[in-house]
Parts: C-alpha cells; sequence; structure tokens
C-alpha cells in the first residue's frame, strides 16, 4: 500500500453511551463502514465511511437492541456476499445473526448458537481456513490465554492452546 496515510484520523464525535461494535462495509461501496450500539437507549447507527471520513446519511434503528445483548462483529453469515451483525448475550450466552442486505436489517434473526456465561467474542473471521468468515474467537473475561474456535456452520467448539 503505497503512499497509505497511517496515522489517527478523526472521523466523528460520539457520546459515551455508543460502543463501535463492528467494522464492514455495510453499504457496498468497497469501503469499511462503522456499526455503532448505544448501551443507554439500545439504538444501533450505521456510519458510511469513504476512507477517513464519515459521509452520512447515517441508518439507525431506534431502541432496537437493549442490554445484555453486545453487538460483537459483522461478517457474511447467510453466504449472500453481504455482512451481517453478529450479537451475543452476555447473560444467557445466546449468539444471533442479523441478516443484512447492505443497510436494511431483513431477518428474520437467527440463533445460532450459546455460549456459558463468562465468556466473550474476541473477534469474527476465517479462523477454519474455510474461505468463510463465520468462526468465532471467544475468550474468558478474566483470563485471555483460554481462548476458543468455534465455526458457526458446524457450531464445533476447538480449544486452541
Amino acid at each position: 500500500m503505497a503512499n497509505q496515510p497511517w496515522g489517527d484520523h478523526l472521523v466523528g464525535n460520539v457520546s459515551g453511551a455508543w460502543r463501535l461494535g463492528a467494522i464492514a462495509d455495510m453499504n457496498g461501496d468497497k469501503s469499511p463502514d462503522l456499526v455503532w450500539q448505544n448501551l443507554t437507549t439500545g439504538s444501533v447507527c450505521i456510519w458510511p465511511m469513504q476512507t477517513y471520513n464519515h459521509v452520512g446519511p447515517d441508518t439507525c434503528w431506534q431502541g432496537n437492541v437493549t442490554s445484555p445483548w453486545t453487538l460483537s462483529g459483522a461478517a457474511d453469515f447467510t453466504g449472500d456476499g453481504k455482512p451481517d451483525l453478529l450479537w451475543h448475550d452476555v447473560v444467557n450466552g445466546d449468539v444471533i445473526v442479523w441478516p443484512m442486505n447492505g443497510v436494511t436489517h431483513t431477518g428474520p434473526d437467527r440463533l445460532i448458537g450459546n455460549r456459558p456465561s463468562g465468556w466473550i467474542i474476541g473477534a469474527v473471521a476465517d479462523f477454519t481456513a474455510t474461505v468463510s468468515p463465520t468462526s468465532f474467537q471467544w475468550r474468558q473475561w478474566r483470563d485471555e490465554r483460554d481462548t476458543w474456535i468455534w465455526p458457526s456452520r458446524s457450531r464445533a467448539v476447538y480449544r486452541n492452546t
């Protein structure tokens, strides 16, 4: 990547209630967008981006997702070539996928598994080299040395030591 301007770039300003939950090309313009979750109101907003610029308009769902659900990432879980949103209930361990068509939540939501409390999703990627970014890296809250790789399609769990 020749002539890439590295460094910090201010792309916008949000209040402390907002948490960045995913980065993915949600609108199909070949530029990663930011997906935010408001931990107080439950609102979810997609910020369209071009390089380091927040270009808008934003797509928001007001009060749609409340605690204990946490936006944990974005990847193509439905096989349509478009990123979907991954949610984790940090209390009961349920993991669901919001099917997306660009910036539109198409539903129905799909439960894809459960993990005991005390575990969080650390990353969503193709950890199993299946050419499909649908595996999760789990880690314990208190012990980041204990990591599990969980392919979502087969629902198998692997321990990475």
